[in-house]
């Protein structure tokens, strides 16, 4: 079940106290949230939440500014629990103070519930930075959150009974208990932090590059330097402009449906009975259909929903101001904003170039959504002041039109983005690799420009292989005759990588059939990847005409490449291991390369196969008789070697006799085929190995010592006693 869920062995203890949390404050701001709103609206008046909110805007910047310098001083995980205990203990005098009817209290719980939810989430955040690595944080932060999820649905299902039972006031008590409870279940988590790793430095902070030091990046040069930061800087000022607006909207009609005697119970049974739904709808999409959306339309046009969904909710406001408008226009952006546009918008934030991604995302979390919460409030108390509720609709819809037009413009230009992302690295993400992306980017892989032609196949051989496969496919048929090759190298490195794993595409298939036709110019070695492409995508008999046709090829490698296709669906013809055989003993070197990578596919493919050691022992010859191919011949190996371990110790040692030569590739996969070929007796010379200066050979090194296992303890300890410092931190 943990496996399921992305969490690996050690990381169960952390993960299960940090939901624990995460489901406590989930309960907690939910059940204060909704005292404090139920108050507010009957006891101050709906017309003045605008004025409340732009106060807790303010003040936020102040609290949440001295909260964050307190965290670079203190131990985080220290501070944690006593983060909540000192908020839960808060709570207490405002319930005193609302049982006794205190002067502006009201507005006071308002204000300090903001800041209540605000802090907390910041202390354990960043708390947990001390606990995890940025590859951990990505796998863990999503299941975490779902405690979040259930908390508040659970939160707010029992706020109203609760509040029948005991007083709607009780549940200020009560959200002390469960935030202090929030602090007990955090202070394990100090003795999980790892060893070794200093109070003060986490490990994701440590990961960071060192170009982000540098200066305070501001708007306007941000502005300057990234299309990308323009277009999300305008999703976010008129993200965090709108939802004050449609909030005050739904206060407004929620207020009003809960009218009359007891409407104070109604209100707040009405506020439990909404966030239970909305929370149980967002855990149903996260669950369900996040990562079909997304797969689907991709994560660029799956942002478009939000702002969509705001112009509609303003519009069916504007035109029926009704609480059943009211109620579906809120839930529907909050489950959107949840579920689908914030993980999409952590998802495209890595698109920002690594010295300019963090402090870029920290603008546009910070300051200009909060600037632009600010401004929703003042055009609130606006619209109000000079007309009524309704206005606030008006107001808001050329502004949420706005957002709609920029989040389209973002999904049009994200494949011109993308290309400027990855072409100074490689794409980090491949959320950001959905079929959709990949279909856009065939345009660019045909480009005349063969610079951006290269960047744009060097994506799309990143993403998802029989989404990959189609679009090179795709590419490959209309690419100039130039671009071709690299385009046809790009879908074989992707089938070689999947090795015997099956990637079918009938449409990529039949893409290849028209490239073998007359007409189109391919080389010799272009032509024998194609055809095994077409072999590996086509299963069946579907594949056996052009197999055929393509056996009066007259470059040997094309003919061998058609016979090995043919073999596979159980033609008969000649016997397929003496072709291979003799391929690899002959002198052409495009018939040997493409015999070698047949070899390949069937040592890996099935080892029950009573042809499979002389098979190998092909390799073997292969390896000896051709000094320049030695490389190419280890490096299958060791990929057959990971795959059916101990079955290839007898070839493992013949191939071992050139274990002291120079060429890093080389040994780099001799000390790869010693650990998976459960040589036992190479320990002490992988140990050696990690010590080097080489980064090739330490990888292989470990990744050998890793295979062989629990025999290999002996030596590892004696190096880490007495060998070199070197050996011993690796």
């Amino acid at each position: 079940m943990l496996r399921k869920l992305g969490i690996e062995p050690g990381e169960g203890r952390i993960f299960f106290w940090s939901a624990a949390a995460l489901f406590l404050l989930g309960w907690t701001d939910v059940s204060f949230k909704n005292v404090a709103e139920t108050f507010f609206s009957k006891r101050v008046g709906v017309e003045y939440y605008p004025w409340a909110f732009l106060a807790s805007s303010l003040l936020l910047v102040g609290t949440t500014l001295l909260f964050g310098r307190l965290t670079t001083r203190r131990d985080r995980l220290w501070l944690l629990p006593r983060t909540f205990f000192v908020l839960g203990i808060l709570l207490l005098p405002l319930w005193f103070m609302v049982r006794a009817e205190t002067p502006g209290i009201y507005a006071t719980l308002l204000i300090v519930q903001k800041q209540l939810t605000s802090i907390s989430l910041i202390a354990f955040w960043v708390a947990l930075g001390d606990l995890l690595h940025g590859r951990q944080a990505k796998r863990l932060f999503a299941p975490m959150m779902a405690g979040l999820t259930v908390g508040t649905i659970l939160g707010s299902l029992a706020s109203g009974p609760i509040g029948a039972w005991l007083g709607i006031d009780a549940l200020l008590p009560l959200s002390t208990l469960t935030i202090m409870a929030a602090g007990v279940v955090t202070l394990p988590l100090r003795k999980l932090r790892p060893k070794f790793v200093p109070l003060r430095e986490p490990p994701v902070a440590a990961e960071r590059p060192a170009e982000e030091d540098g200066e305070p990046l501001s708007v306007r040069a941000a502005w300057a330097e990234s299309s990308l930061f323009r277009l999300l800087s305008i999703s976010a000022l008129v993200g965090g402009l709108l939802g004050p607006m449609l909030y005050f909207l739904f206060l407004d009609v929620a207020n009003q449906y809960t009218g009359g005697a007891g409407g104070e119970q109604k209100l707040l049974q009405f506020y439990s009975v909404f966030r239970t739904w909305v929370g149980t709808g967002v855990l149903i999409a996260q669950v369900f259909l996040v990562g079909f959306i997304y797969r689907r339309f991709g994560v660029p046009l799956s942002s478009v929903l939000l702002p969509f969904t705001y112009l509609f909710g303003f519009f069916g406001l504007s035109v029926s101001p009704g609480v059943a408008t009211g109620v579906f226009a809120k839930a529907g952006t909050e489950v959107e904003d949840k579920a689908v546009y914030d993980p999409g918008l952590r998802v495209l934030y890595n698109l920002f170039p690594e010295s300019l991604r963090s402090r870029a995302t920290a603008l546009l979390e910070g300051p200009i959504k909060r600037a632009g919460g600010a401004l929703g409030n003042l055009l609130t108390i606006l619209a109000t002041q000079l007309g009524s509720a309704v206005w606030v609709t008006y107001t808001a819809l050329p502004m949420a039109a706005l957002w709609f037009v920029a989040s389209l413009v973002l999904w049009r230009r994200y494949p011109q983005l993308l290309l400027e992302a990855s072409a100074g690295s490689a794409i980090e993400d491949k959320e950001l690799l959905d079929a959709t992306t990949v279909r856009a980017l065939v345009p660019e892989m045909c480009s005349e420009d063969p610079a951006r032609a290269r960047v744009a196949v060097g994506i799309v051989v990143e993403a998802e292989p029989a989404v990959a496969v189609e679009a090179l496919a795709e590419a490959a048929e209309a690419a100039p005759n130039a671009a071709r090759p690299a385009l046809i190298a790009a879908m074989a490195e992707i089938l070689e990588r999947a090795g015997s794993e099956s990637i079918q595409s009938r449409k990529a298939a039949r893409r290849l059939a028209g490239l073998l036709g007359e007409g189109v110019e391919l080389g010799d070695a272009d032509r024998a990847d194609v055809v095994q492409a077409y072999g590996r995508l086509l299963s069946g008999q579907e594949a056996v005409p052009v197999l055929e046709s393509m056996q009066e090829d007259p470059c040997a490698a094309v003919r061998l490449a058609a016979r090995a296709g043919l073999v596979l669906r159980g033609v008969e013809i000649e016997d397929l291991d003496g072709v291979l055989a003799q391929a690899v003993r002959g002198e052409d070197t495009l018939a040997r390369r493409t015999a070698r990578e047949e070899l390949r596919f069937l040592l890996l493919r099935d080892r029950d196969d009573a042809r499979w050691p002389a098979r190998l022992g092909m390799l073997s010859e292969a390896y000896g008789a051709r000094a320049t191919e030695r490389v190419a011949v280890a490096e299958v190996v060791a990929e057959v070697a990971a795959r059916h371990g101990e079955s290839t110790a007898g070839v493992a040692e013949v191939l071992l006799a050139e274990r002291e030569s120079p060429d890093v590739g080389l040994r780099a996969a001799l000390l790869r085929i010693c650990g998976h070929a459960g040589l036992d007796e190479q320990t002490g010379w992988l140990v050696e190995h990690l010590g080097s200066e080489r980064e090739e050979w330490v990888a292989a090194a470990r990744e050998g010592l890793c295979s062989l296992g629990p025999v290999t303890s002996n030596v590892l300890l004696r190096e880490l006693a007495f060998g070199k410092r070197g050996k011993r931190e690796a």
